[in-house]
């Protein structure tokens, strides 16, 4: 994983192979059981990964990356009463912007650009999280977590012509499968209510700048991140 923060890397494989070696629980959890609805939100280090031109120009900066906002929802049911130590559910995140700029774009000499853009992400994600008997059950437990989904990449922005002044709005949507694993801990805060947090890598997809009128097109096949999400679920 290129450019990824590798103190983040290094945590989050750490954390899941001590979770991967503790026992699993089954129904003796205290954690509520059935059908359950989260809101979700937190910081987001995600970058743009490396960003190519069609051309095979070089690029003055060939990555973007941002803090940015994970914000989202969640319906799923846990099964801690059924005998396995799983909860499952849809989740539905949006992210704010990360901005790619480049003035000028291009190295070497030649025809050169002014490039300002943002790409803004959305996913949806089937995510499973499997439970560890660690810590105490009757307040918190451990997990580790996965999913498997869609996202969306919508880059916005102007590229100007150095020179001749001419602007291209840009303005391309592109979707592609995203995943994301993780490991974390829930918290009971009652008989219905639930905080979990979660820190995960996300693997958000493609993203295509989809520049015409013979300037290079920019495409990238890795936005990507890190994010610590906190979410607080009500169980039915």
């Amino acid at each position: 994983m290129p450019h990824f923060p590798k103190t983040a890397t290094a945590f989050l494989l750490s954390t899941l192979a001590i979770s991967a070696a503790a026992p699993a629980m089954a129904g003796d959890a205290q954690q509520p059981s059935g059908f359950y609805f989260a809101g979700k939100g937190g910081p987001s280090l995600v970058e743009t990964g490396t960003v190519k031109s069609s051309t095979g120009a070089g690029l003055v900066d060939d990555n973007g990356r941002n803090m940015i906002g994970a914000f989202g929802m969640a319906g799923g049911y846990t099964w801690l009463h059924e005998g396995l130590p799983l909860r499952t559910e849809l989740e539905l995140m949006n992210r704010t912007e990360v901005t790619f700029d480049g003035a000028p774009l291009l190295t070497g000499s030649g025809t050169n650009y002014a490039l300002s853009s943002t790409v803004q992400n959305v996913s949806l994600m089937l995510k499973g999280y499997w439970y560890f008997r660690s810590g105490n059950p009757e307040v918190w437990s451990p997990f580790i977590s996965g999913g498997i989904g869609l996202s969306r990449n919508a880059v916005k922005g102007d590229l100007t012509t150095t020179g001749s002044g001419v602007v291209q709005h840009i303005d391309k949507t592109s979707y592609a499968p995203a995943w994301s694993i993780g490991t974390g801990a829930s918290f009971y805060l009652g008989n219905h209510v639930v905080n979990d947090i979660e820190l995960r890598y996300v693997d958000l997809g493609k993203a295509d700048w989809g520049i015409t009128g013979g300037a290079p097109d920019l495409s990238t096949k890795n936005v990507r991140g890190a994010e610590l999400i906190f979410a607080l679920r009500y169980n039915f």
